[in-house]
């Protein structure tokens, strides 16, 4: 509550609202509904490149408070804001003033505009041009994205959110359209860059690696995107509809129930399974190529190095996991399980890695061997081949618990433990499962091994995470759309809510 009413206090001064006890009485002191609905519209600025945009020589001053709010050192996005107004006429007044203090009380420079049968006002450099019409307040700094909702007023787009086809989830989540093809598009140039010298290569090696997700969300029917928050969860969802994106149904697979989340222990504290369609599979080699700089391929070894990966590759079946457990002796653990499409021809692979095909352990009629430590492994490797799945894992134990439940048909304990418990029959594309525990106690401490994180932003981090129960992450198929859900719970609650 300081911290808000600290806030408060600052938003009263700069928008000279003397006296005002909450973000609400500034909003209507500037004729704002502040209980009715908002939209932000954003795109990536022409100017995303230059993220500091230095004053031109002989512009107009602009204060520093007001220069901030505009976005005048900053335009990396273009963004508009539409606001629903109690008094319009109120609204525009209190606007222009604000502006003119923003030019120490100077004549604004700039111009008007009229864009279908409406004047939008564009102050000048540095400061947001805006526009109220139909009892709604319209500012930006872009004039590109202003014009745009001008035209639109009269010509609304079709939102097929909050229709039969793509329902609310609930009457007070946010919700947001986005164009995922824009965003793909300009990751190179969003992104850090490599060294110059690298530049090219690097934004090749990008490309060839984002050509499926772009392929897979062309078109302009966008992402629709929803938050909503309750007492001990967040829920992020994300819904593509597959008749205007069949690529991306391709891409994704049908969903299918999963076998591997069903046999993992209940002291896994992490772990990705996905199912692997075709398409993906073709992706994932793609990806995994393109990934190698280009002093390698130029190696002479690369061709013997591209043929191992698509081997690999062809050898995956329809499911694969990476988890992360602790042994029992407390030690975090790793444990790989995929689903081969042949497996005697992954015995014959494993062969020419020099790996050890005499078991040093069993379960019934299936073996355990031993890979030692070496250049696949700094730590020695047990694995399997059990009921045509690959079953590795750093810990001896593990391995072999995962097998005796393959042998018996039996549950690890994983999905049923968790709160509320994961339904591996419900068919999904992907899961993804990190508990707190795991960000604490394994993901916080590399990160320190590995550096970038200095101690205050550590312990900072260890503050939120320790405060999450589990973030869970799943993606399916609902009435024709993708759907991607990621659910926070937090370590108070039961944990967050997810069909």
């Amino acid at each position: 509550d300081g911290a808000v009413a600290e806030y408060v206090a600052k938003a009263a001064g700069l928008f000279a609202v003397p006296g005002a006890g909450s973000f609400s009485e500034i909003a209507r002191a500037y004729g704002i509904d502040p209980a009715g609905p908002a939209a932000v519209f954003v795109a990536l600025s022409e100017h995303t490149q230059n993220l500091t945009v230095p004053d031109e020589a002989g512009a107009e001053p602009v204060s520093a408070d007001v220069a901030g709010l505009a976005g005048r050192s900053s335009r990396a996005l273009d963004v508009a804001v539409v606001l629903r107004c109690e008094d319009p006429a109120l609204a525009k007044n209190k606007l222009s003033d604000l502006l003119s203090r923003a030019s120490d009380g100077a004549p604004l420079p700039g111009r008007q505009t009229e864009v279908a049968g409406v004047t939008i006002h564009e102050p000048g450099e540095g400061l947001p041009c805006y526009f109220v019409a139909g009892g709604r307040l319209i500012i930006g700094n872009s004039p590109v994205l202003v014009h745009g909702i001008a035209e639109r007023l009269s010509d609304p787009m079709p939102v097929r959110y909050g229709t039969p086809a793509c329902p609310a989830g609930a009457a007070d989540e946010i919700a947001a359209l986005v164009r995922t093809d824009r965003i793909l598009a300009s990751l190179d140039e969003v992104l850090p860059g490599a060294p110059q010298e690298d530049a090219a290569d690097s934004a090749t090696r990008l490309g060839t690696a984002l050509r499926p997700l772009l392929d897979a969300y062309a078109g302009a029917d966008p992402v629709v995107v929803t938050f909503h928050v309750t007492d001990g969860r967040g829920d992020l969802v994300a819904r593509t509809d597959l008749a205007t994106h069949p690529a991306l149904a391709e891409l994704s697979g049908a969903p299918q129930a999963l076998s591997h989340p069903y046999a993992l222990p209940a002291t896994t504290s992490a772990f990705v399974t996905m199912a692997l369609s075709d398409a993906a599979k073709r992706s994932l080699e793609q990806t995994w190529l393109a990934a190698m700089p280009e002093d390698m391929r130029r190696d002479a070894t690369y061709a013997q190095v591209a043929g191992m990966v698509r081997r690999i590759v062809a050898l995956l079946g329809d499911e694969v996991t990476v988890a992360a457990a602790t042994d029992d002796a407390g030690r975090p653990a790793l444990v790989l399980m995929a689903a081969l499409a042949d497996e005697n021809e992954v015995r014959e692979f494993l062969l020419t890695l020099g790996l050890p095909p005499t078991a040093v352990d069993s379960c019934g009629d299936v073996g355990i061997m031993a890979a030692p430590a070496g250049a696949l492994s700094p730590v020695e490797l047990r694995y399997s081949l059990c009921h045509g799945t690959l079953v590795a894992g750093t810990a001896p134990e593990h391995v072999r618990r995962l097998v005796e439940g393959m042998n018996e048909g039996s549950a690890g304990g994983l999905a049923a433990a968790l709160v509320p418990p994961l339904d591996v029959e419900a068919g999904y594309c992907r899961v993804i499962l990190v508990k707190g525990a795991f960000l604490c106690d394994v993901a916080l401490p590399l990160a320190g091994l590995v550096g970038g994180l200095d101690s205050d932003t550590r312990a900072a981090l260890g503050r939120v995470a320790s405060g999450i129960h589990e973030i869970r992450w799943t993606t399916g198929v609902a009435r024709g759309w993708r759907e991607g859900r990621v659910a926070i719970g937090l370590a108070s609650e039961a944990g967050p809510n997810i069909p």
